[in-house]
């Protein structure tokens, strides 16, 4: 899939960022590469250009990538390096108009940003958006790490709306309940994290007059650059509209490939993403232009492959909800080939809750209870389980240890499945 909306548009930032005075980063790139004398007069002609990769981008420093003066900058962004382990840092000058109505035209008017991406490096950004959107919102900023908090700020400015990631929405309404009514709660807008059917179902069940927006952004951009209609939201589909802020989208064997010329500081082309969709239809009846891309998920994060065997994040998800009331949602997976035994999977589920790590007859009991229910119902396939996978020795037998705190964890994004498999 291709899409472009303004071929002009297109060619003509090209071309500015290969004969930039500021930067050779992309000059540099076109004349290794091969491509510095093709001219971009079509779609074929432009993905002719070579991807960019977030390694390539991280082995250079942000000044020698920066195009515009240096009193053009106006802030850096930062990526959690979840992914990969290592923040990507972009610089950013100013951008007169984000093209993205966070509002999604719902009758809302405040909102609580609790999502640690927006609190932090992108507060300006998210600021502005908010402004740009019809109906505009005004921003009550909360704490990610006190959640209780940010309860009372809503409940003490009225928000209506709430920006978060879908593990702290789940964590935050237990403060809501007790200092805030939920039913003023209009509109949740969810990123950073996958929003999994389990979840938008706990979501739906706690916040039972939202709306549920799920969203996607990057750091790299520092804006949302895929949203959904209200017709996909009142659907409830995790499905997406392109934001026409990027210059050029492609689907390359189903990953996303961004152009984006909004920021002028740090431009990107034809950049990978590692996040997977598929095209769900060419048109929406919304009437926006564009196709409707449906989410995969991002590798290594969503889906954990080894050996013939996949493992998605939605399955566990709805696999661990009937084991709520044992181990809530304090659990996280861990994915290891075995010392010696390449071919056979390892499976770890840590499970970190401050009663439990100190009660050894509830581990017993959740020993007892749950590995065999995870051993005889978690799906590794479209037929086999986890009991099928031992049984043909394509893995050993499931794992659950008891942790004072995750062996992995990032201030910034909750990382359910973590995968030690190189």
């Amino acid at each position: 899939m291709f899409y472009v909306p303004d071929m002009k548009r297109l060619s003509a930032f090209v071309s500015r960022a290969a004969q930039s005075q500021f930067s050779s980063f992309y000059r540099d790139r076109f004349e290794f590469l091969g491509t510095a004398s093709l001219r971009l007069t079509d779609p074929a002609s432009f993905q002719e250009l070579p991807f960019l990769t977030r390694s390539e981008l991280e082995s250079i420093s942000p000044l020698l990538r920066t195009y515009v003066p240096q009193e053009e900058v106006l802030f850096a962004s930062y990526t959690s390096g979840t992914t990969s382990g290592k923040p990507l840092i972009t610089l950013f000058s100013s951008i007169e108009r984000y093209g993205v109505n966070i509002s999604h035209g719902y009758p809302v008017s405040r909102a609580l940003v609790i999502n640690p991406v927006f609190l932090k490096n992108l507060s300006y950004v998210f600021m502005q958006m908010a402004r740009e959107s019809s109906p505009p919102l005004s921003v009550t900023y909360g704490d990610s790490q006190n959640l209780a908090n940010s309860a009372v700020l809503a409940r003490e400015t009225d928000c209506d709306a709430l920006f978060a990631t879908p593990t702290l929405a789940l964590h935050l309404a237990e403060h809501m309940a007790a200092q805030y009514d939920v039913s003023k709660i209009k509109l949740i807008s969810l990123a950073s994290e996958s929003l999994t059917r389990a979840k938008r179902a706990q979501l739906k069940s706690l916040y039972p007059f939202a709306h549920i927006a799920n969203v996607y952004g990057m750091s790299e951009v520092a804006q949302l650059i895929l949203v959904p209609c209200k017709k996909i939201i009142e659907e409830e589909r995790d499905s997406f509209h392109v934001v026409s802020a990027l210059a050029a989208v492609e689907l390359v064997e189903g990953e996303l490939v961004i152009t984006y010329d909004l920021n002028r500081a740090s431009p990107l082309i034809r950049y990978r993403t590692s996040d997977y969709f598929t095209v769900e239809a060419e048109y929406c009846d919304c009437g926006l232009p564009g196709p409707v891309l449906g989410w995969e998920g991002r590798t290594g994060v969503d889906t954990v492959k080894v050996n013939g065997i996949e493992v998605k994040l939605a399955d566990v998800e709805t696999l661990f909800v009937p084991l709520t009331s044992l181990i809530s949602d304090h659990y996280q997976v861990h994915f290891y080939t075995t010392d010696g035994v390449p071919s056979k999977l390892r499976v770890v589920v840590e499970i970190s809750d401050p009663v439990i790590f100190r009660n050894k007859m509830l581990q017993e009991r959740i020993l007892s209870e749950v590995l065999p229910f995870l051993t005889t119902r978690w799906k590794v396939g479209s037929r086999s389980t986890f009991a099928d996978a031992i049984q043909r020795d394509l893995a050993v037998p499931l794992e659950i240890e008891f942790v004072e705190r995750f062996s992995h964890e990032s201030s910034r994004k909750f990382k359910r499945l973590v995968s030690h498999i190189s």
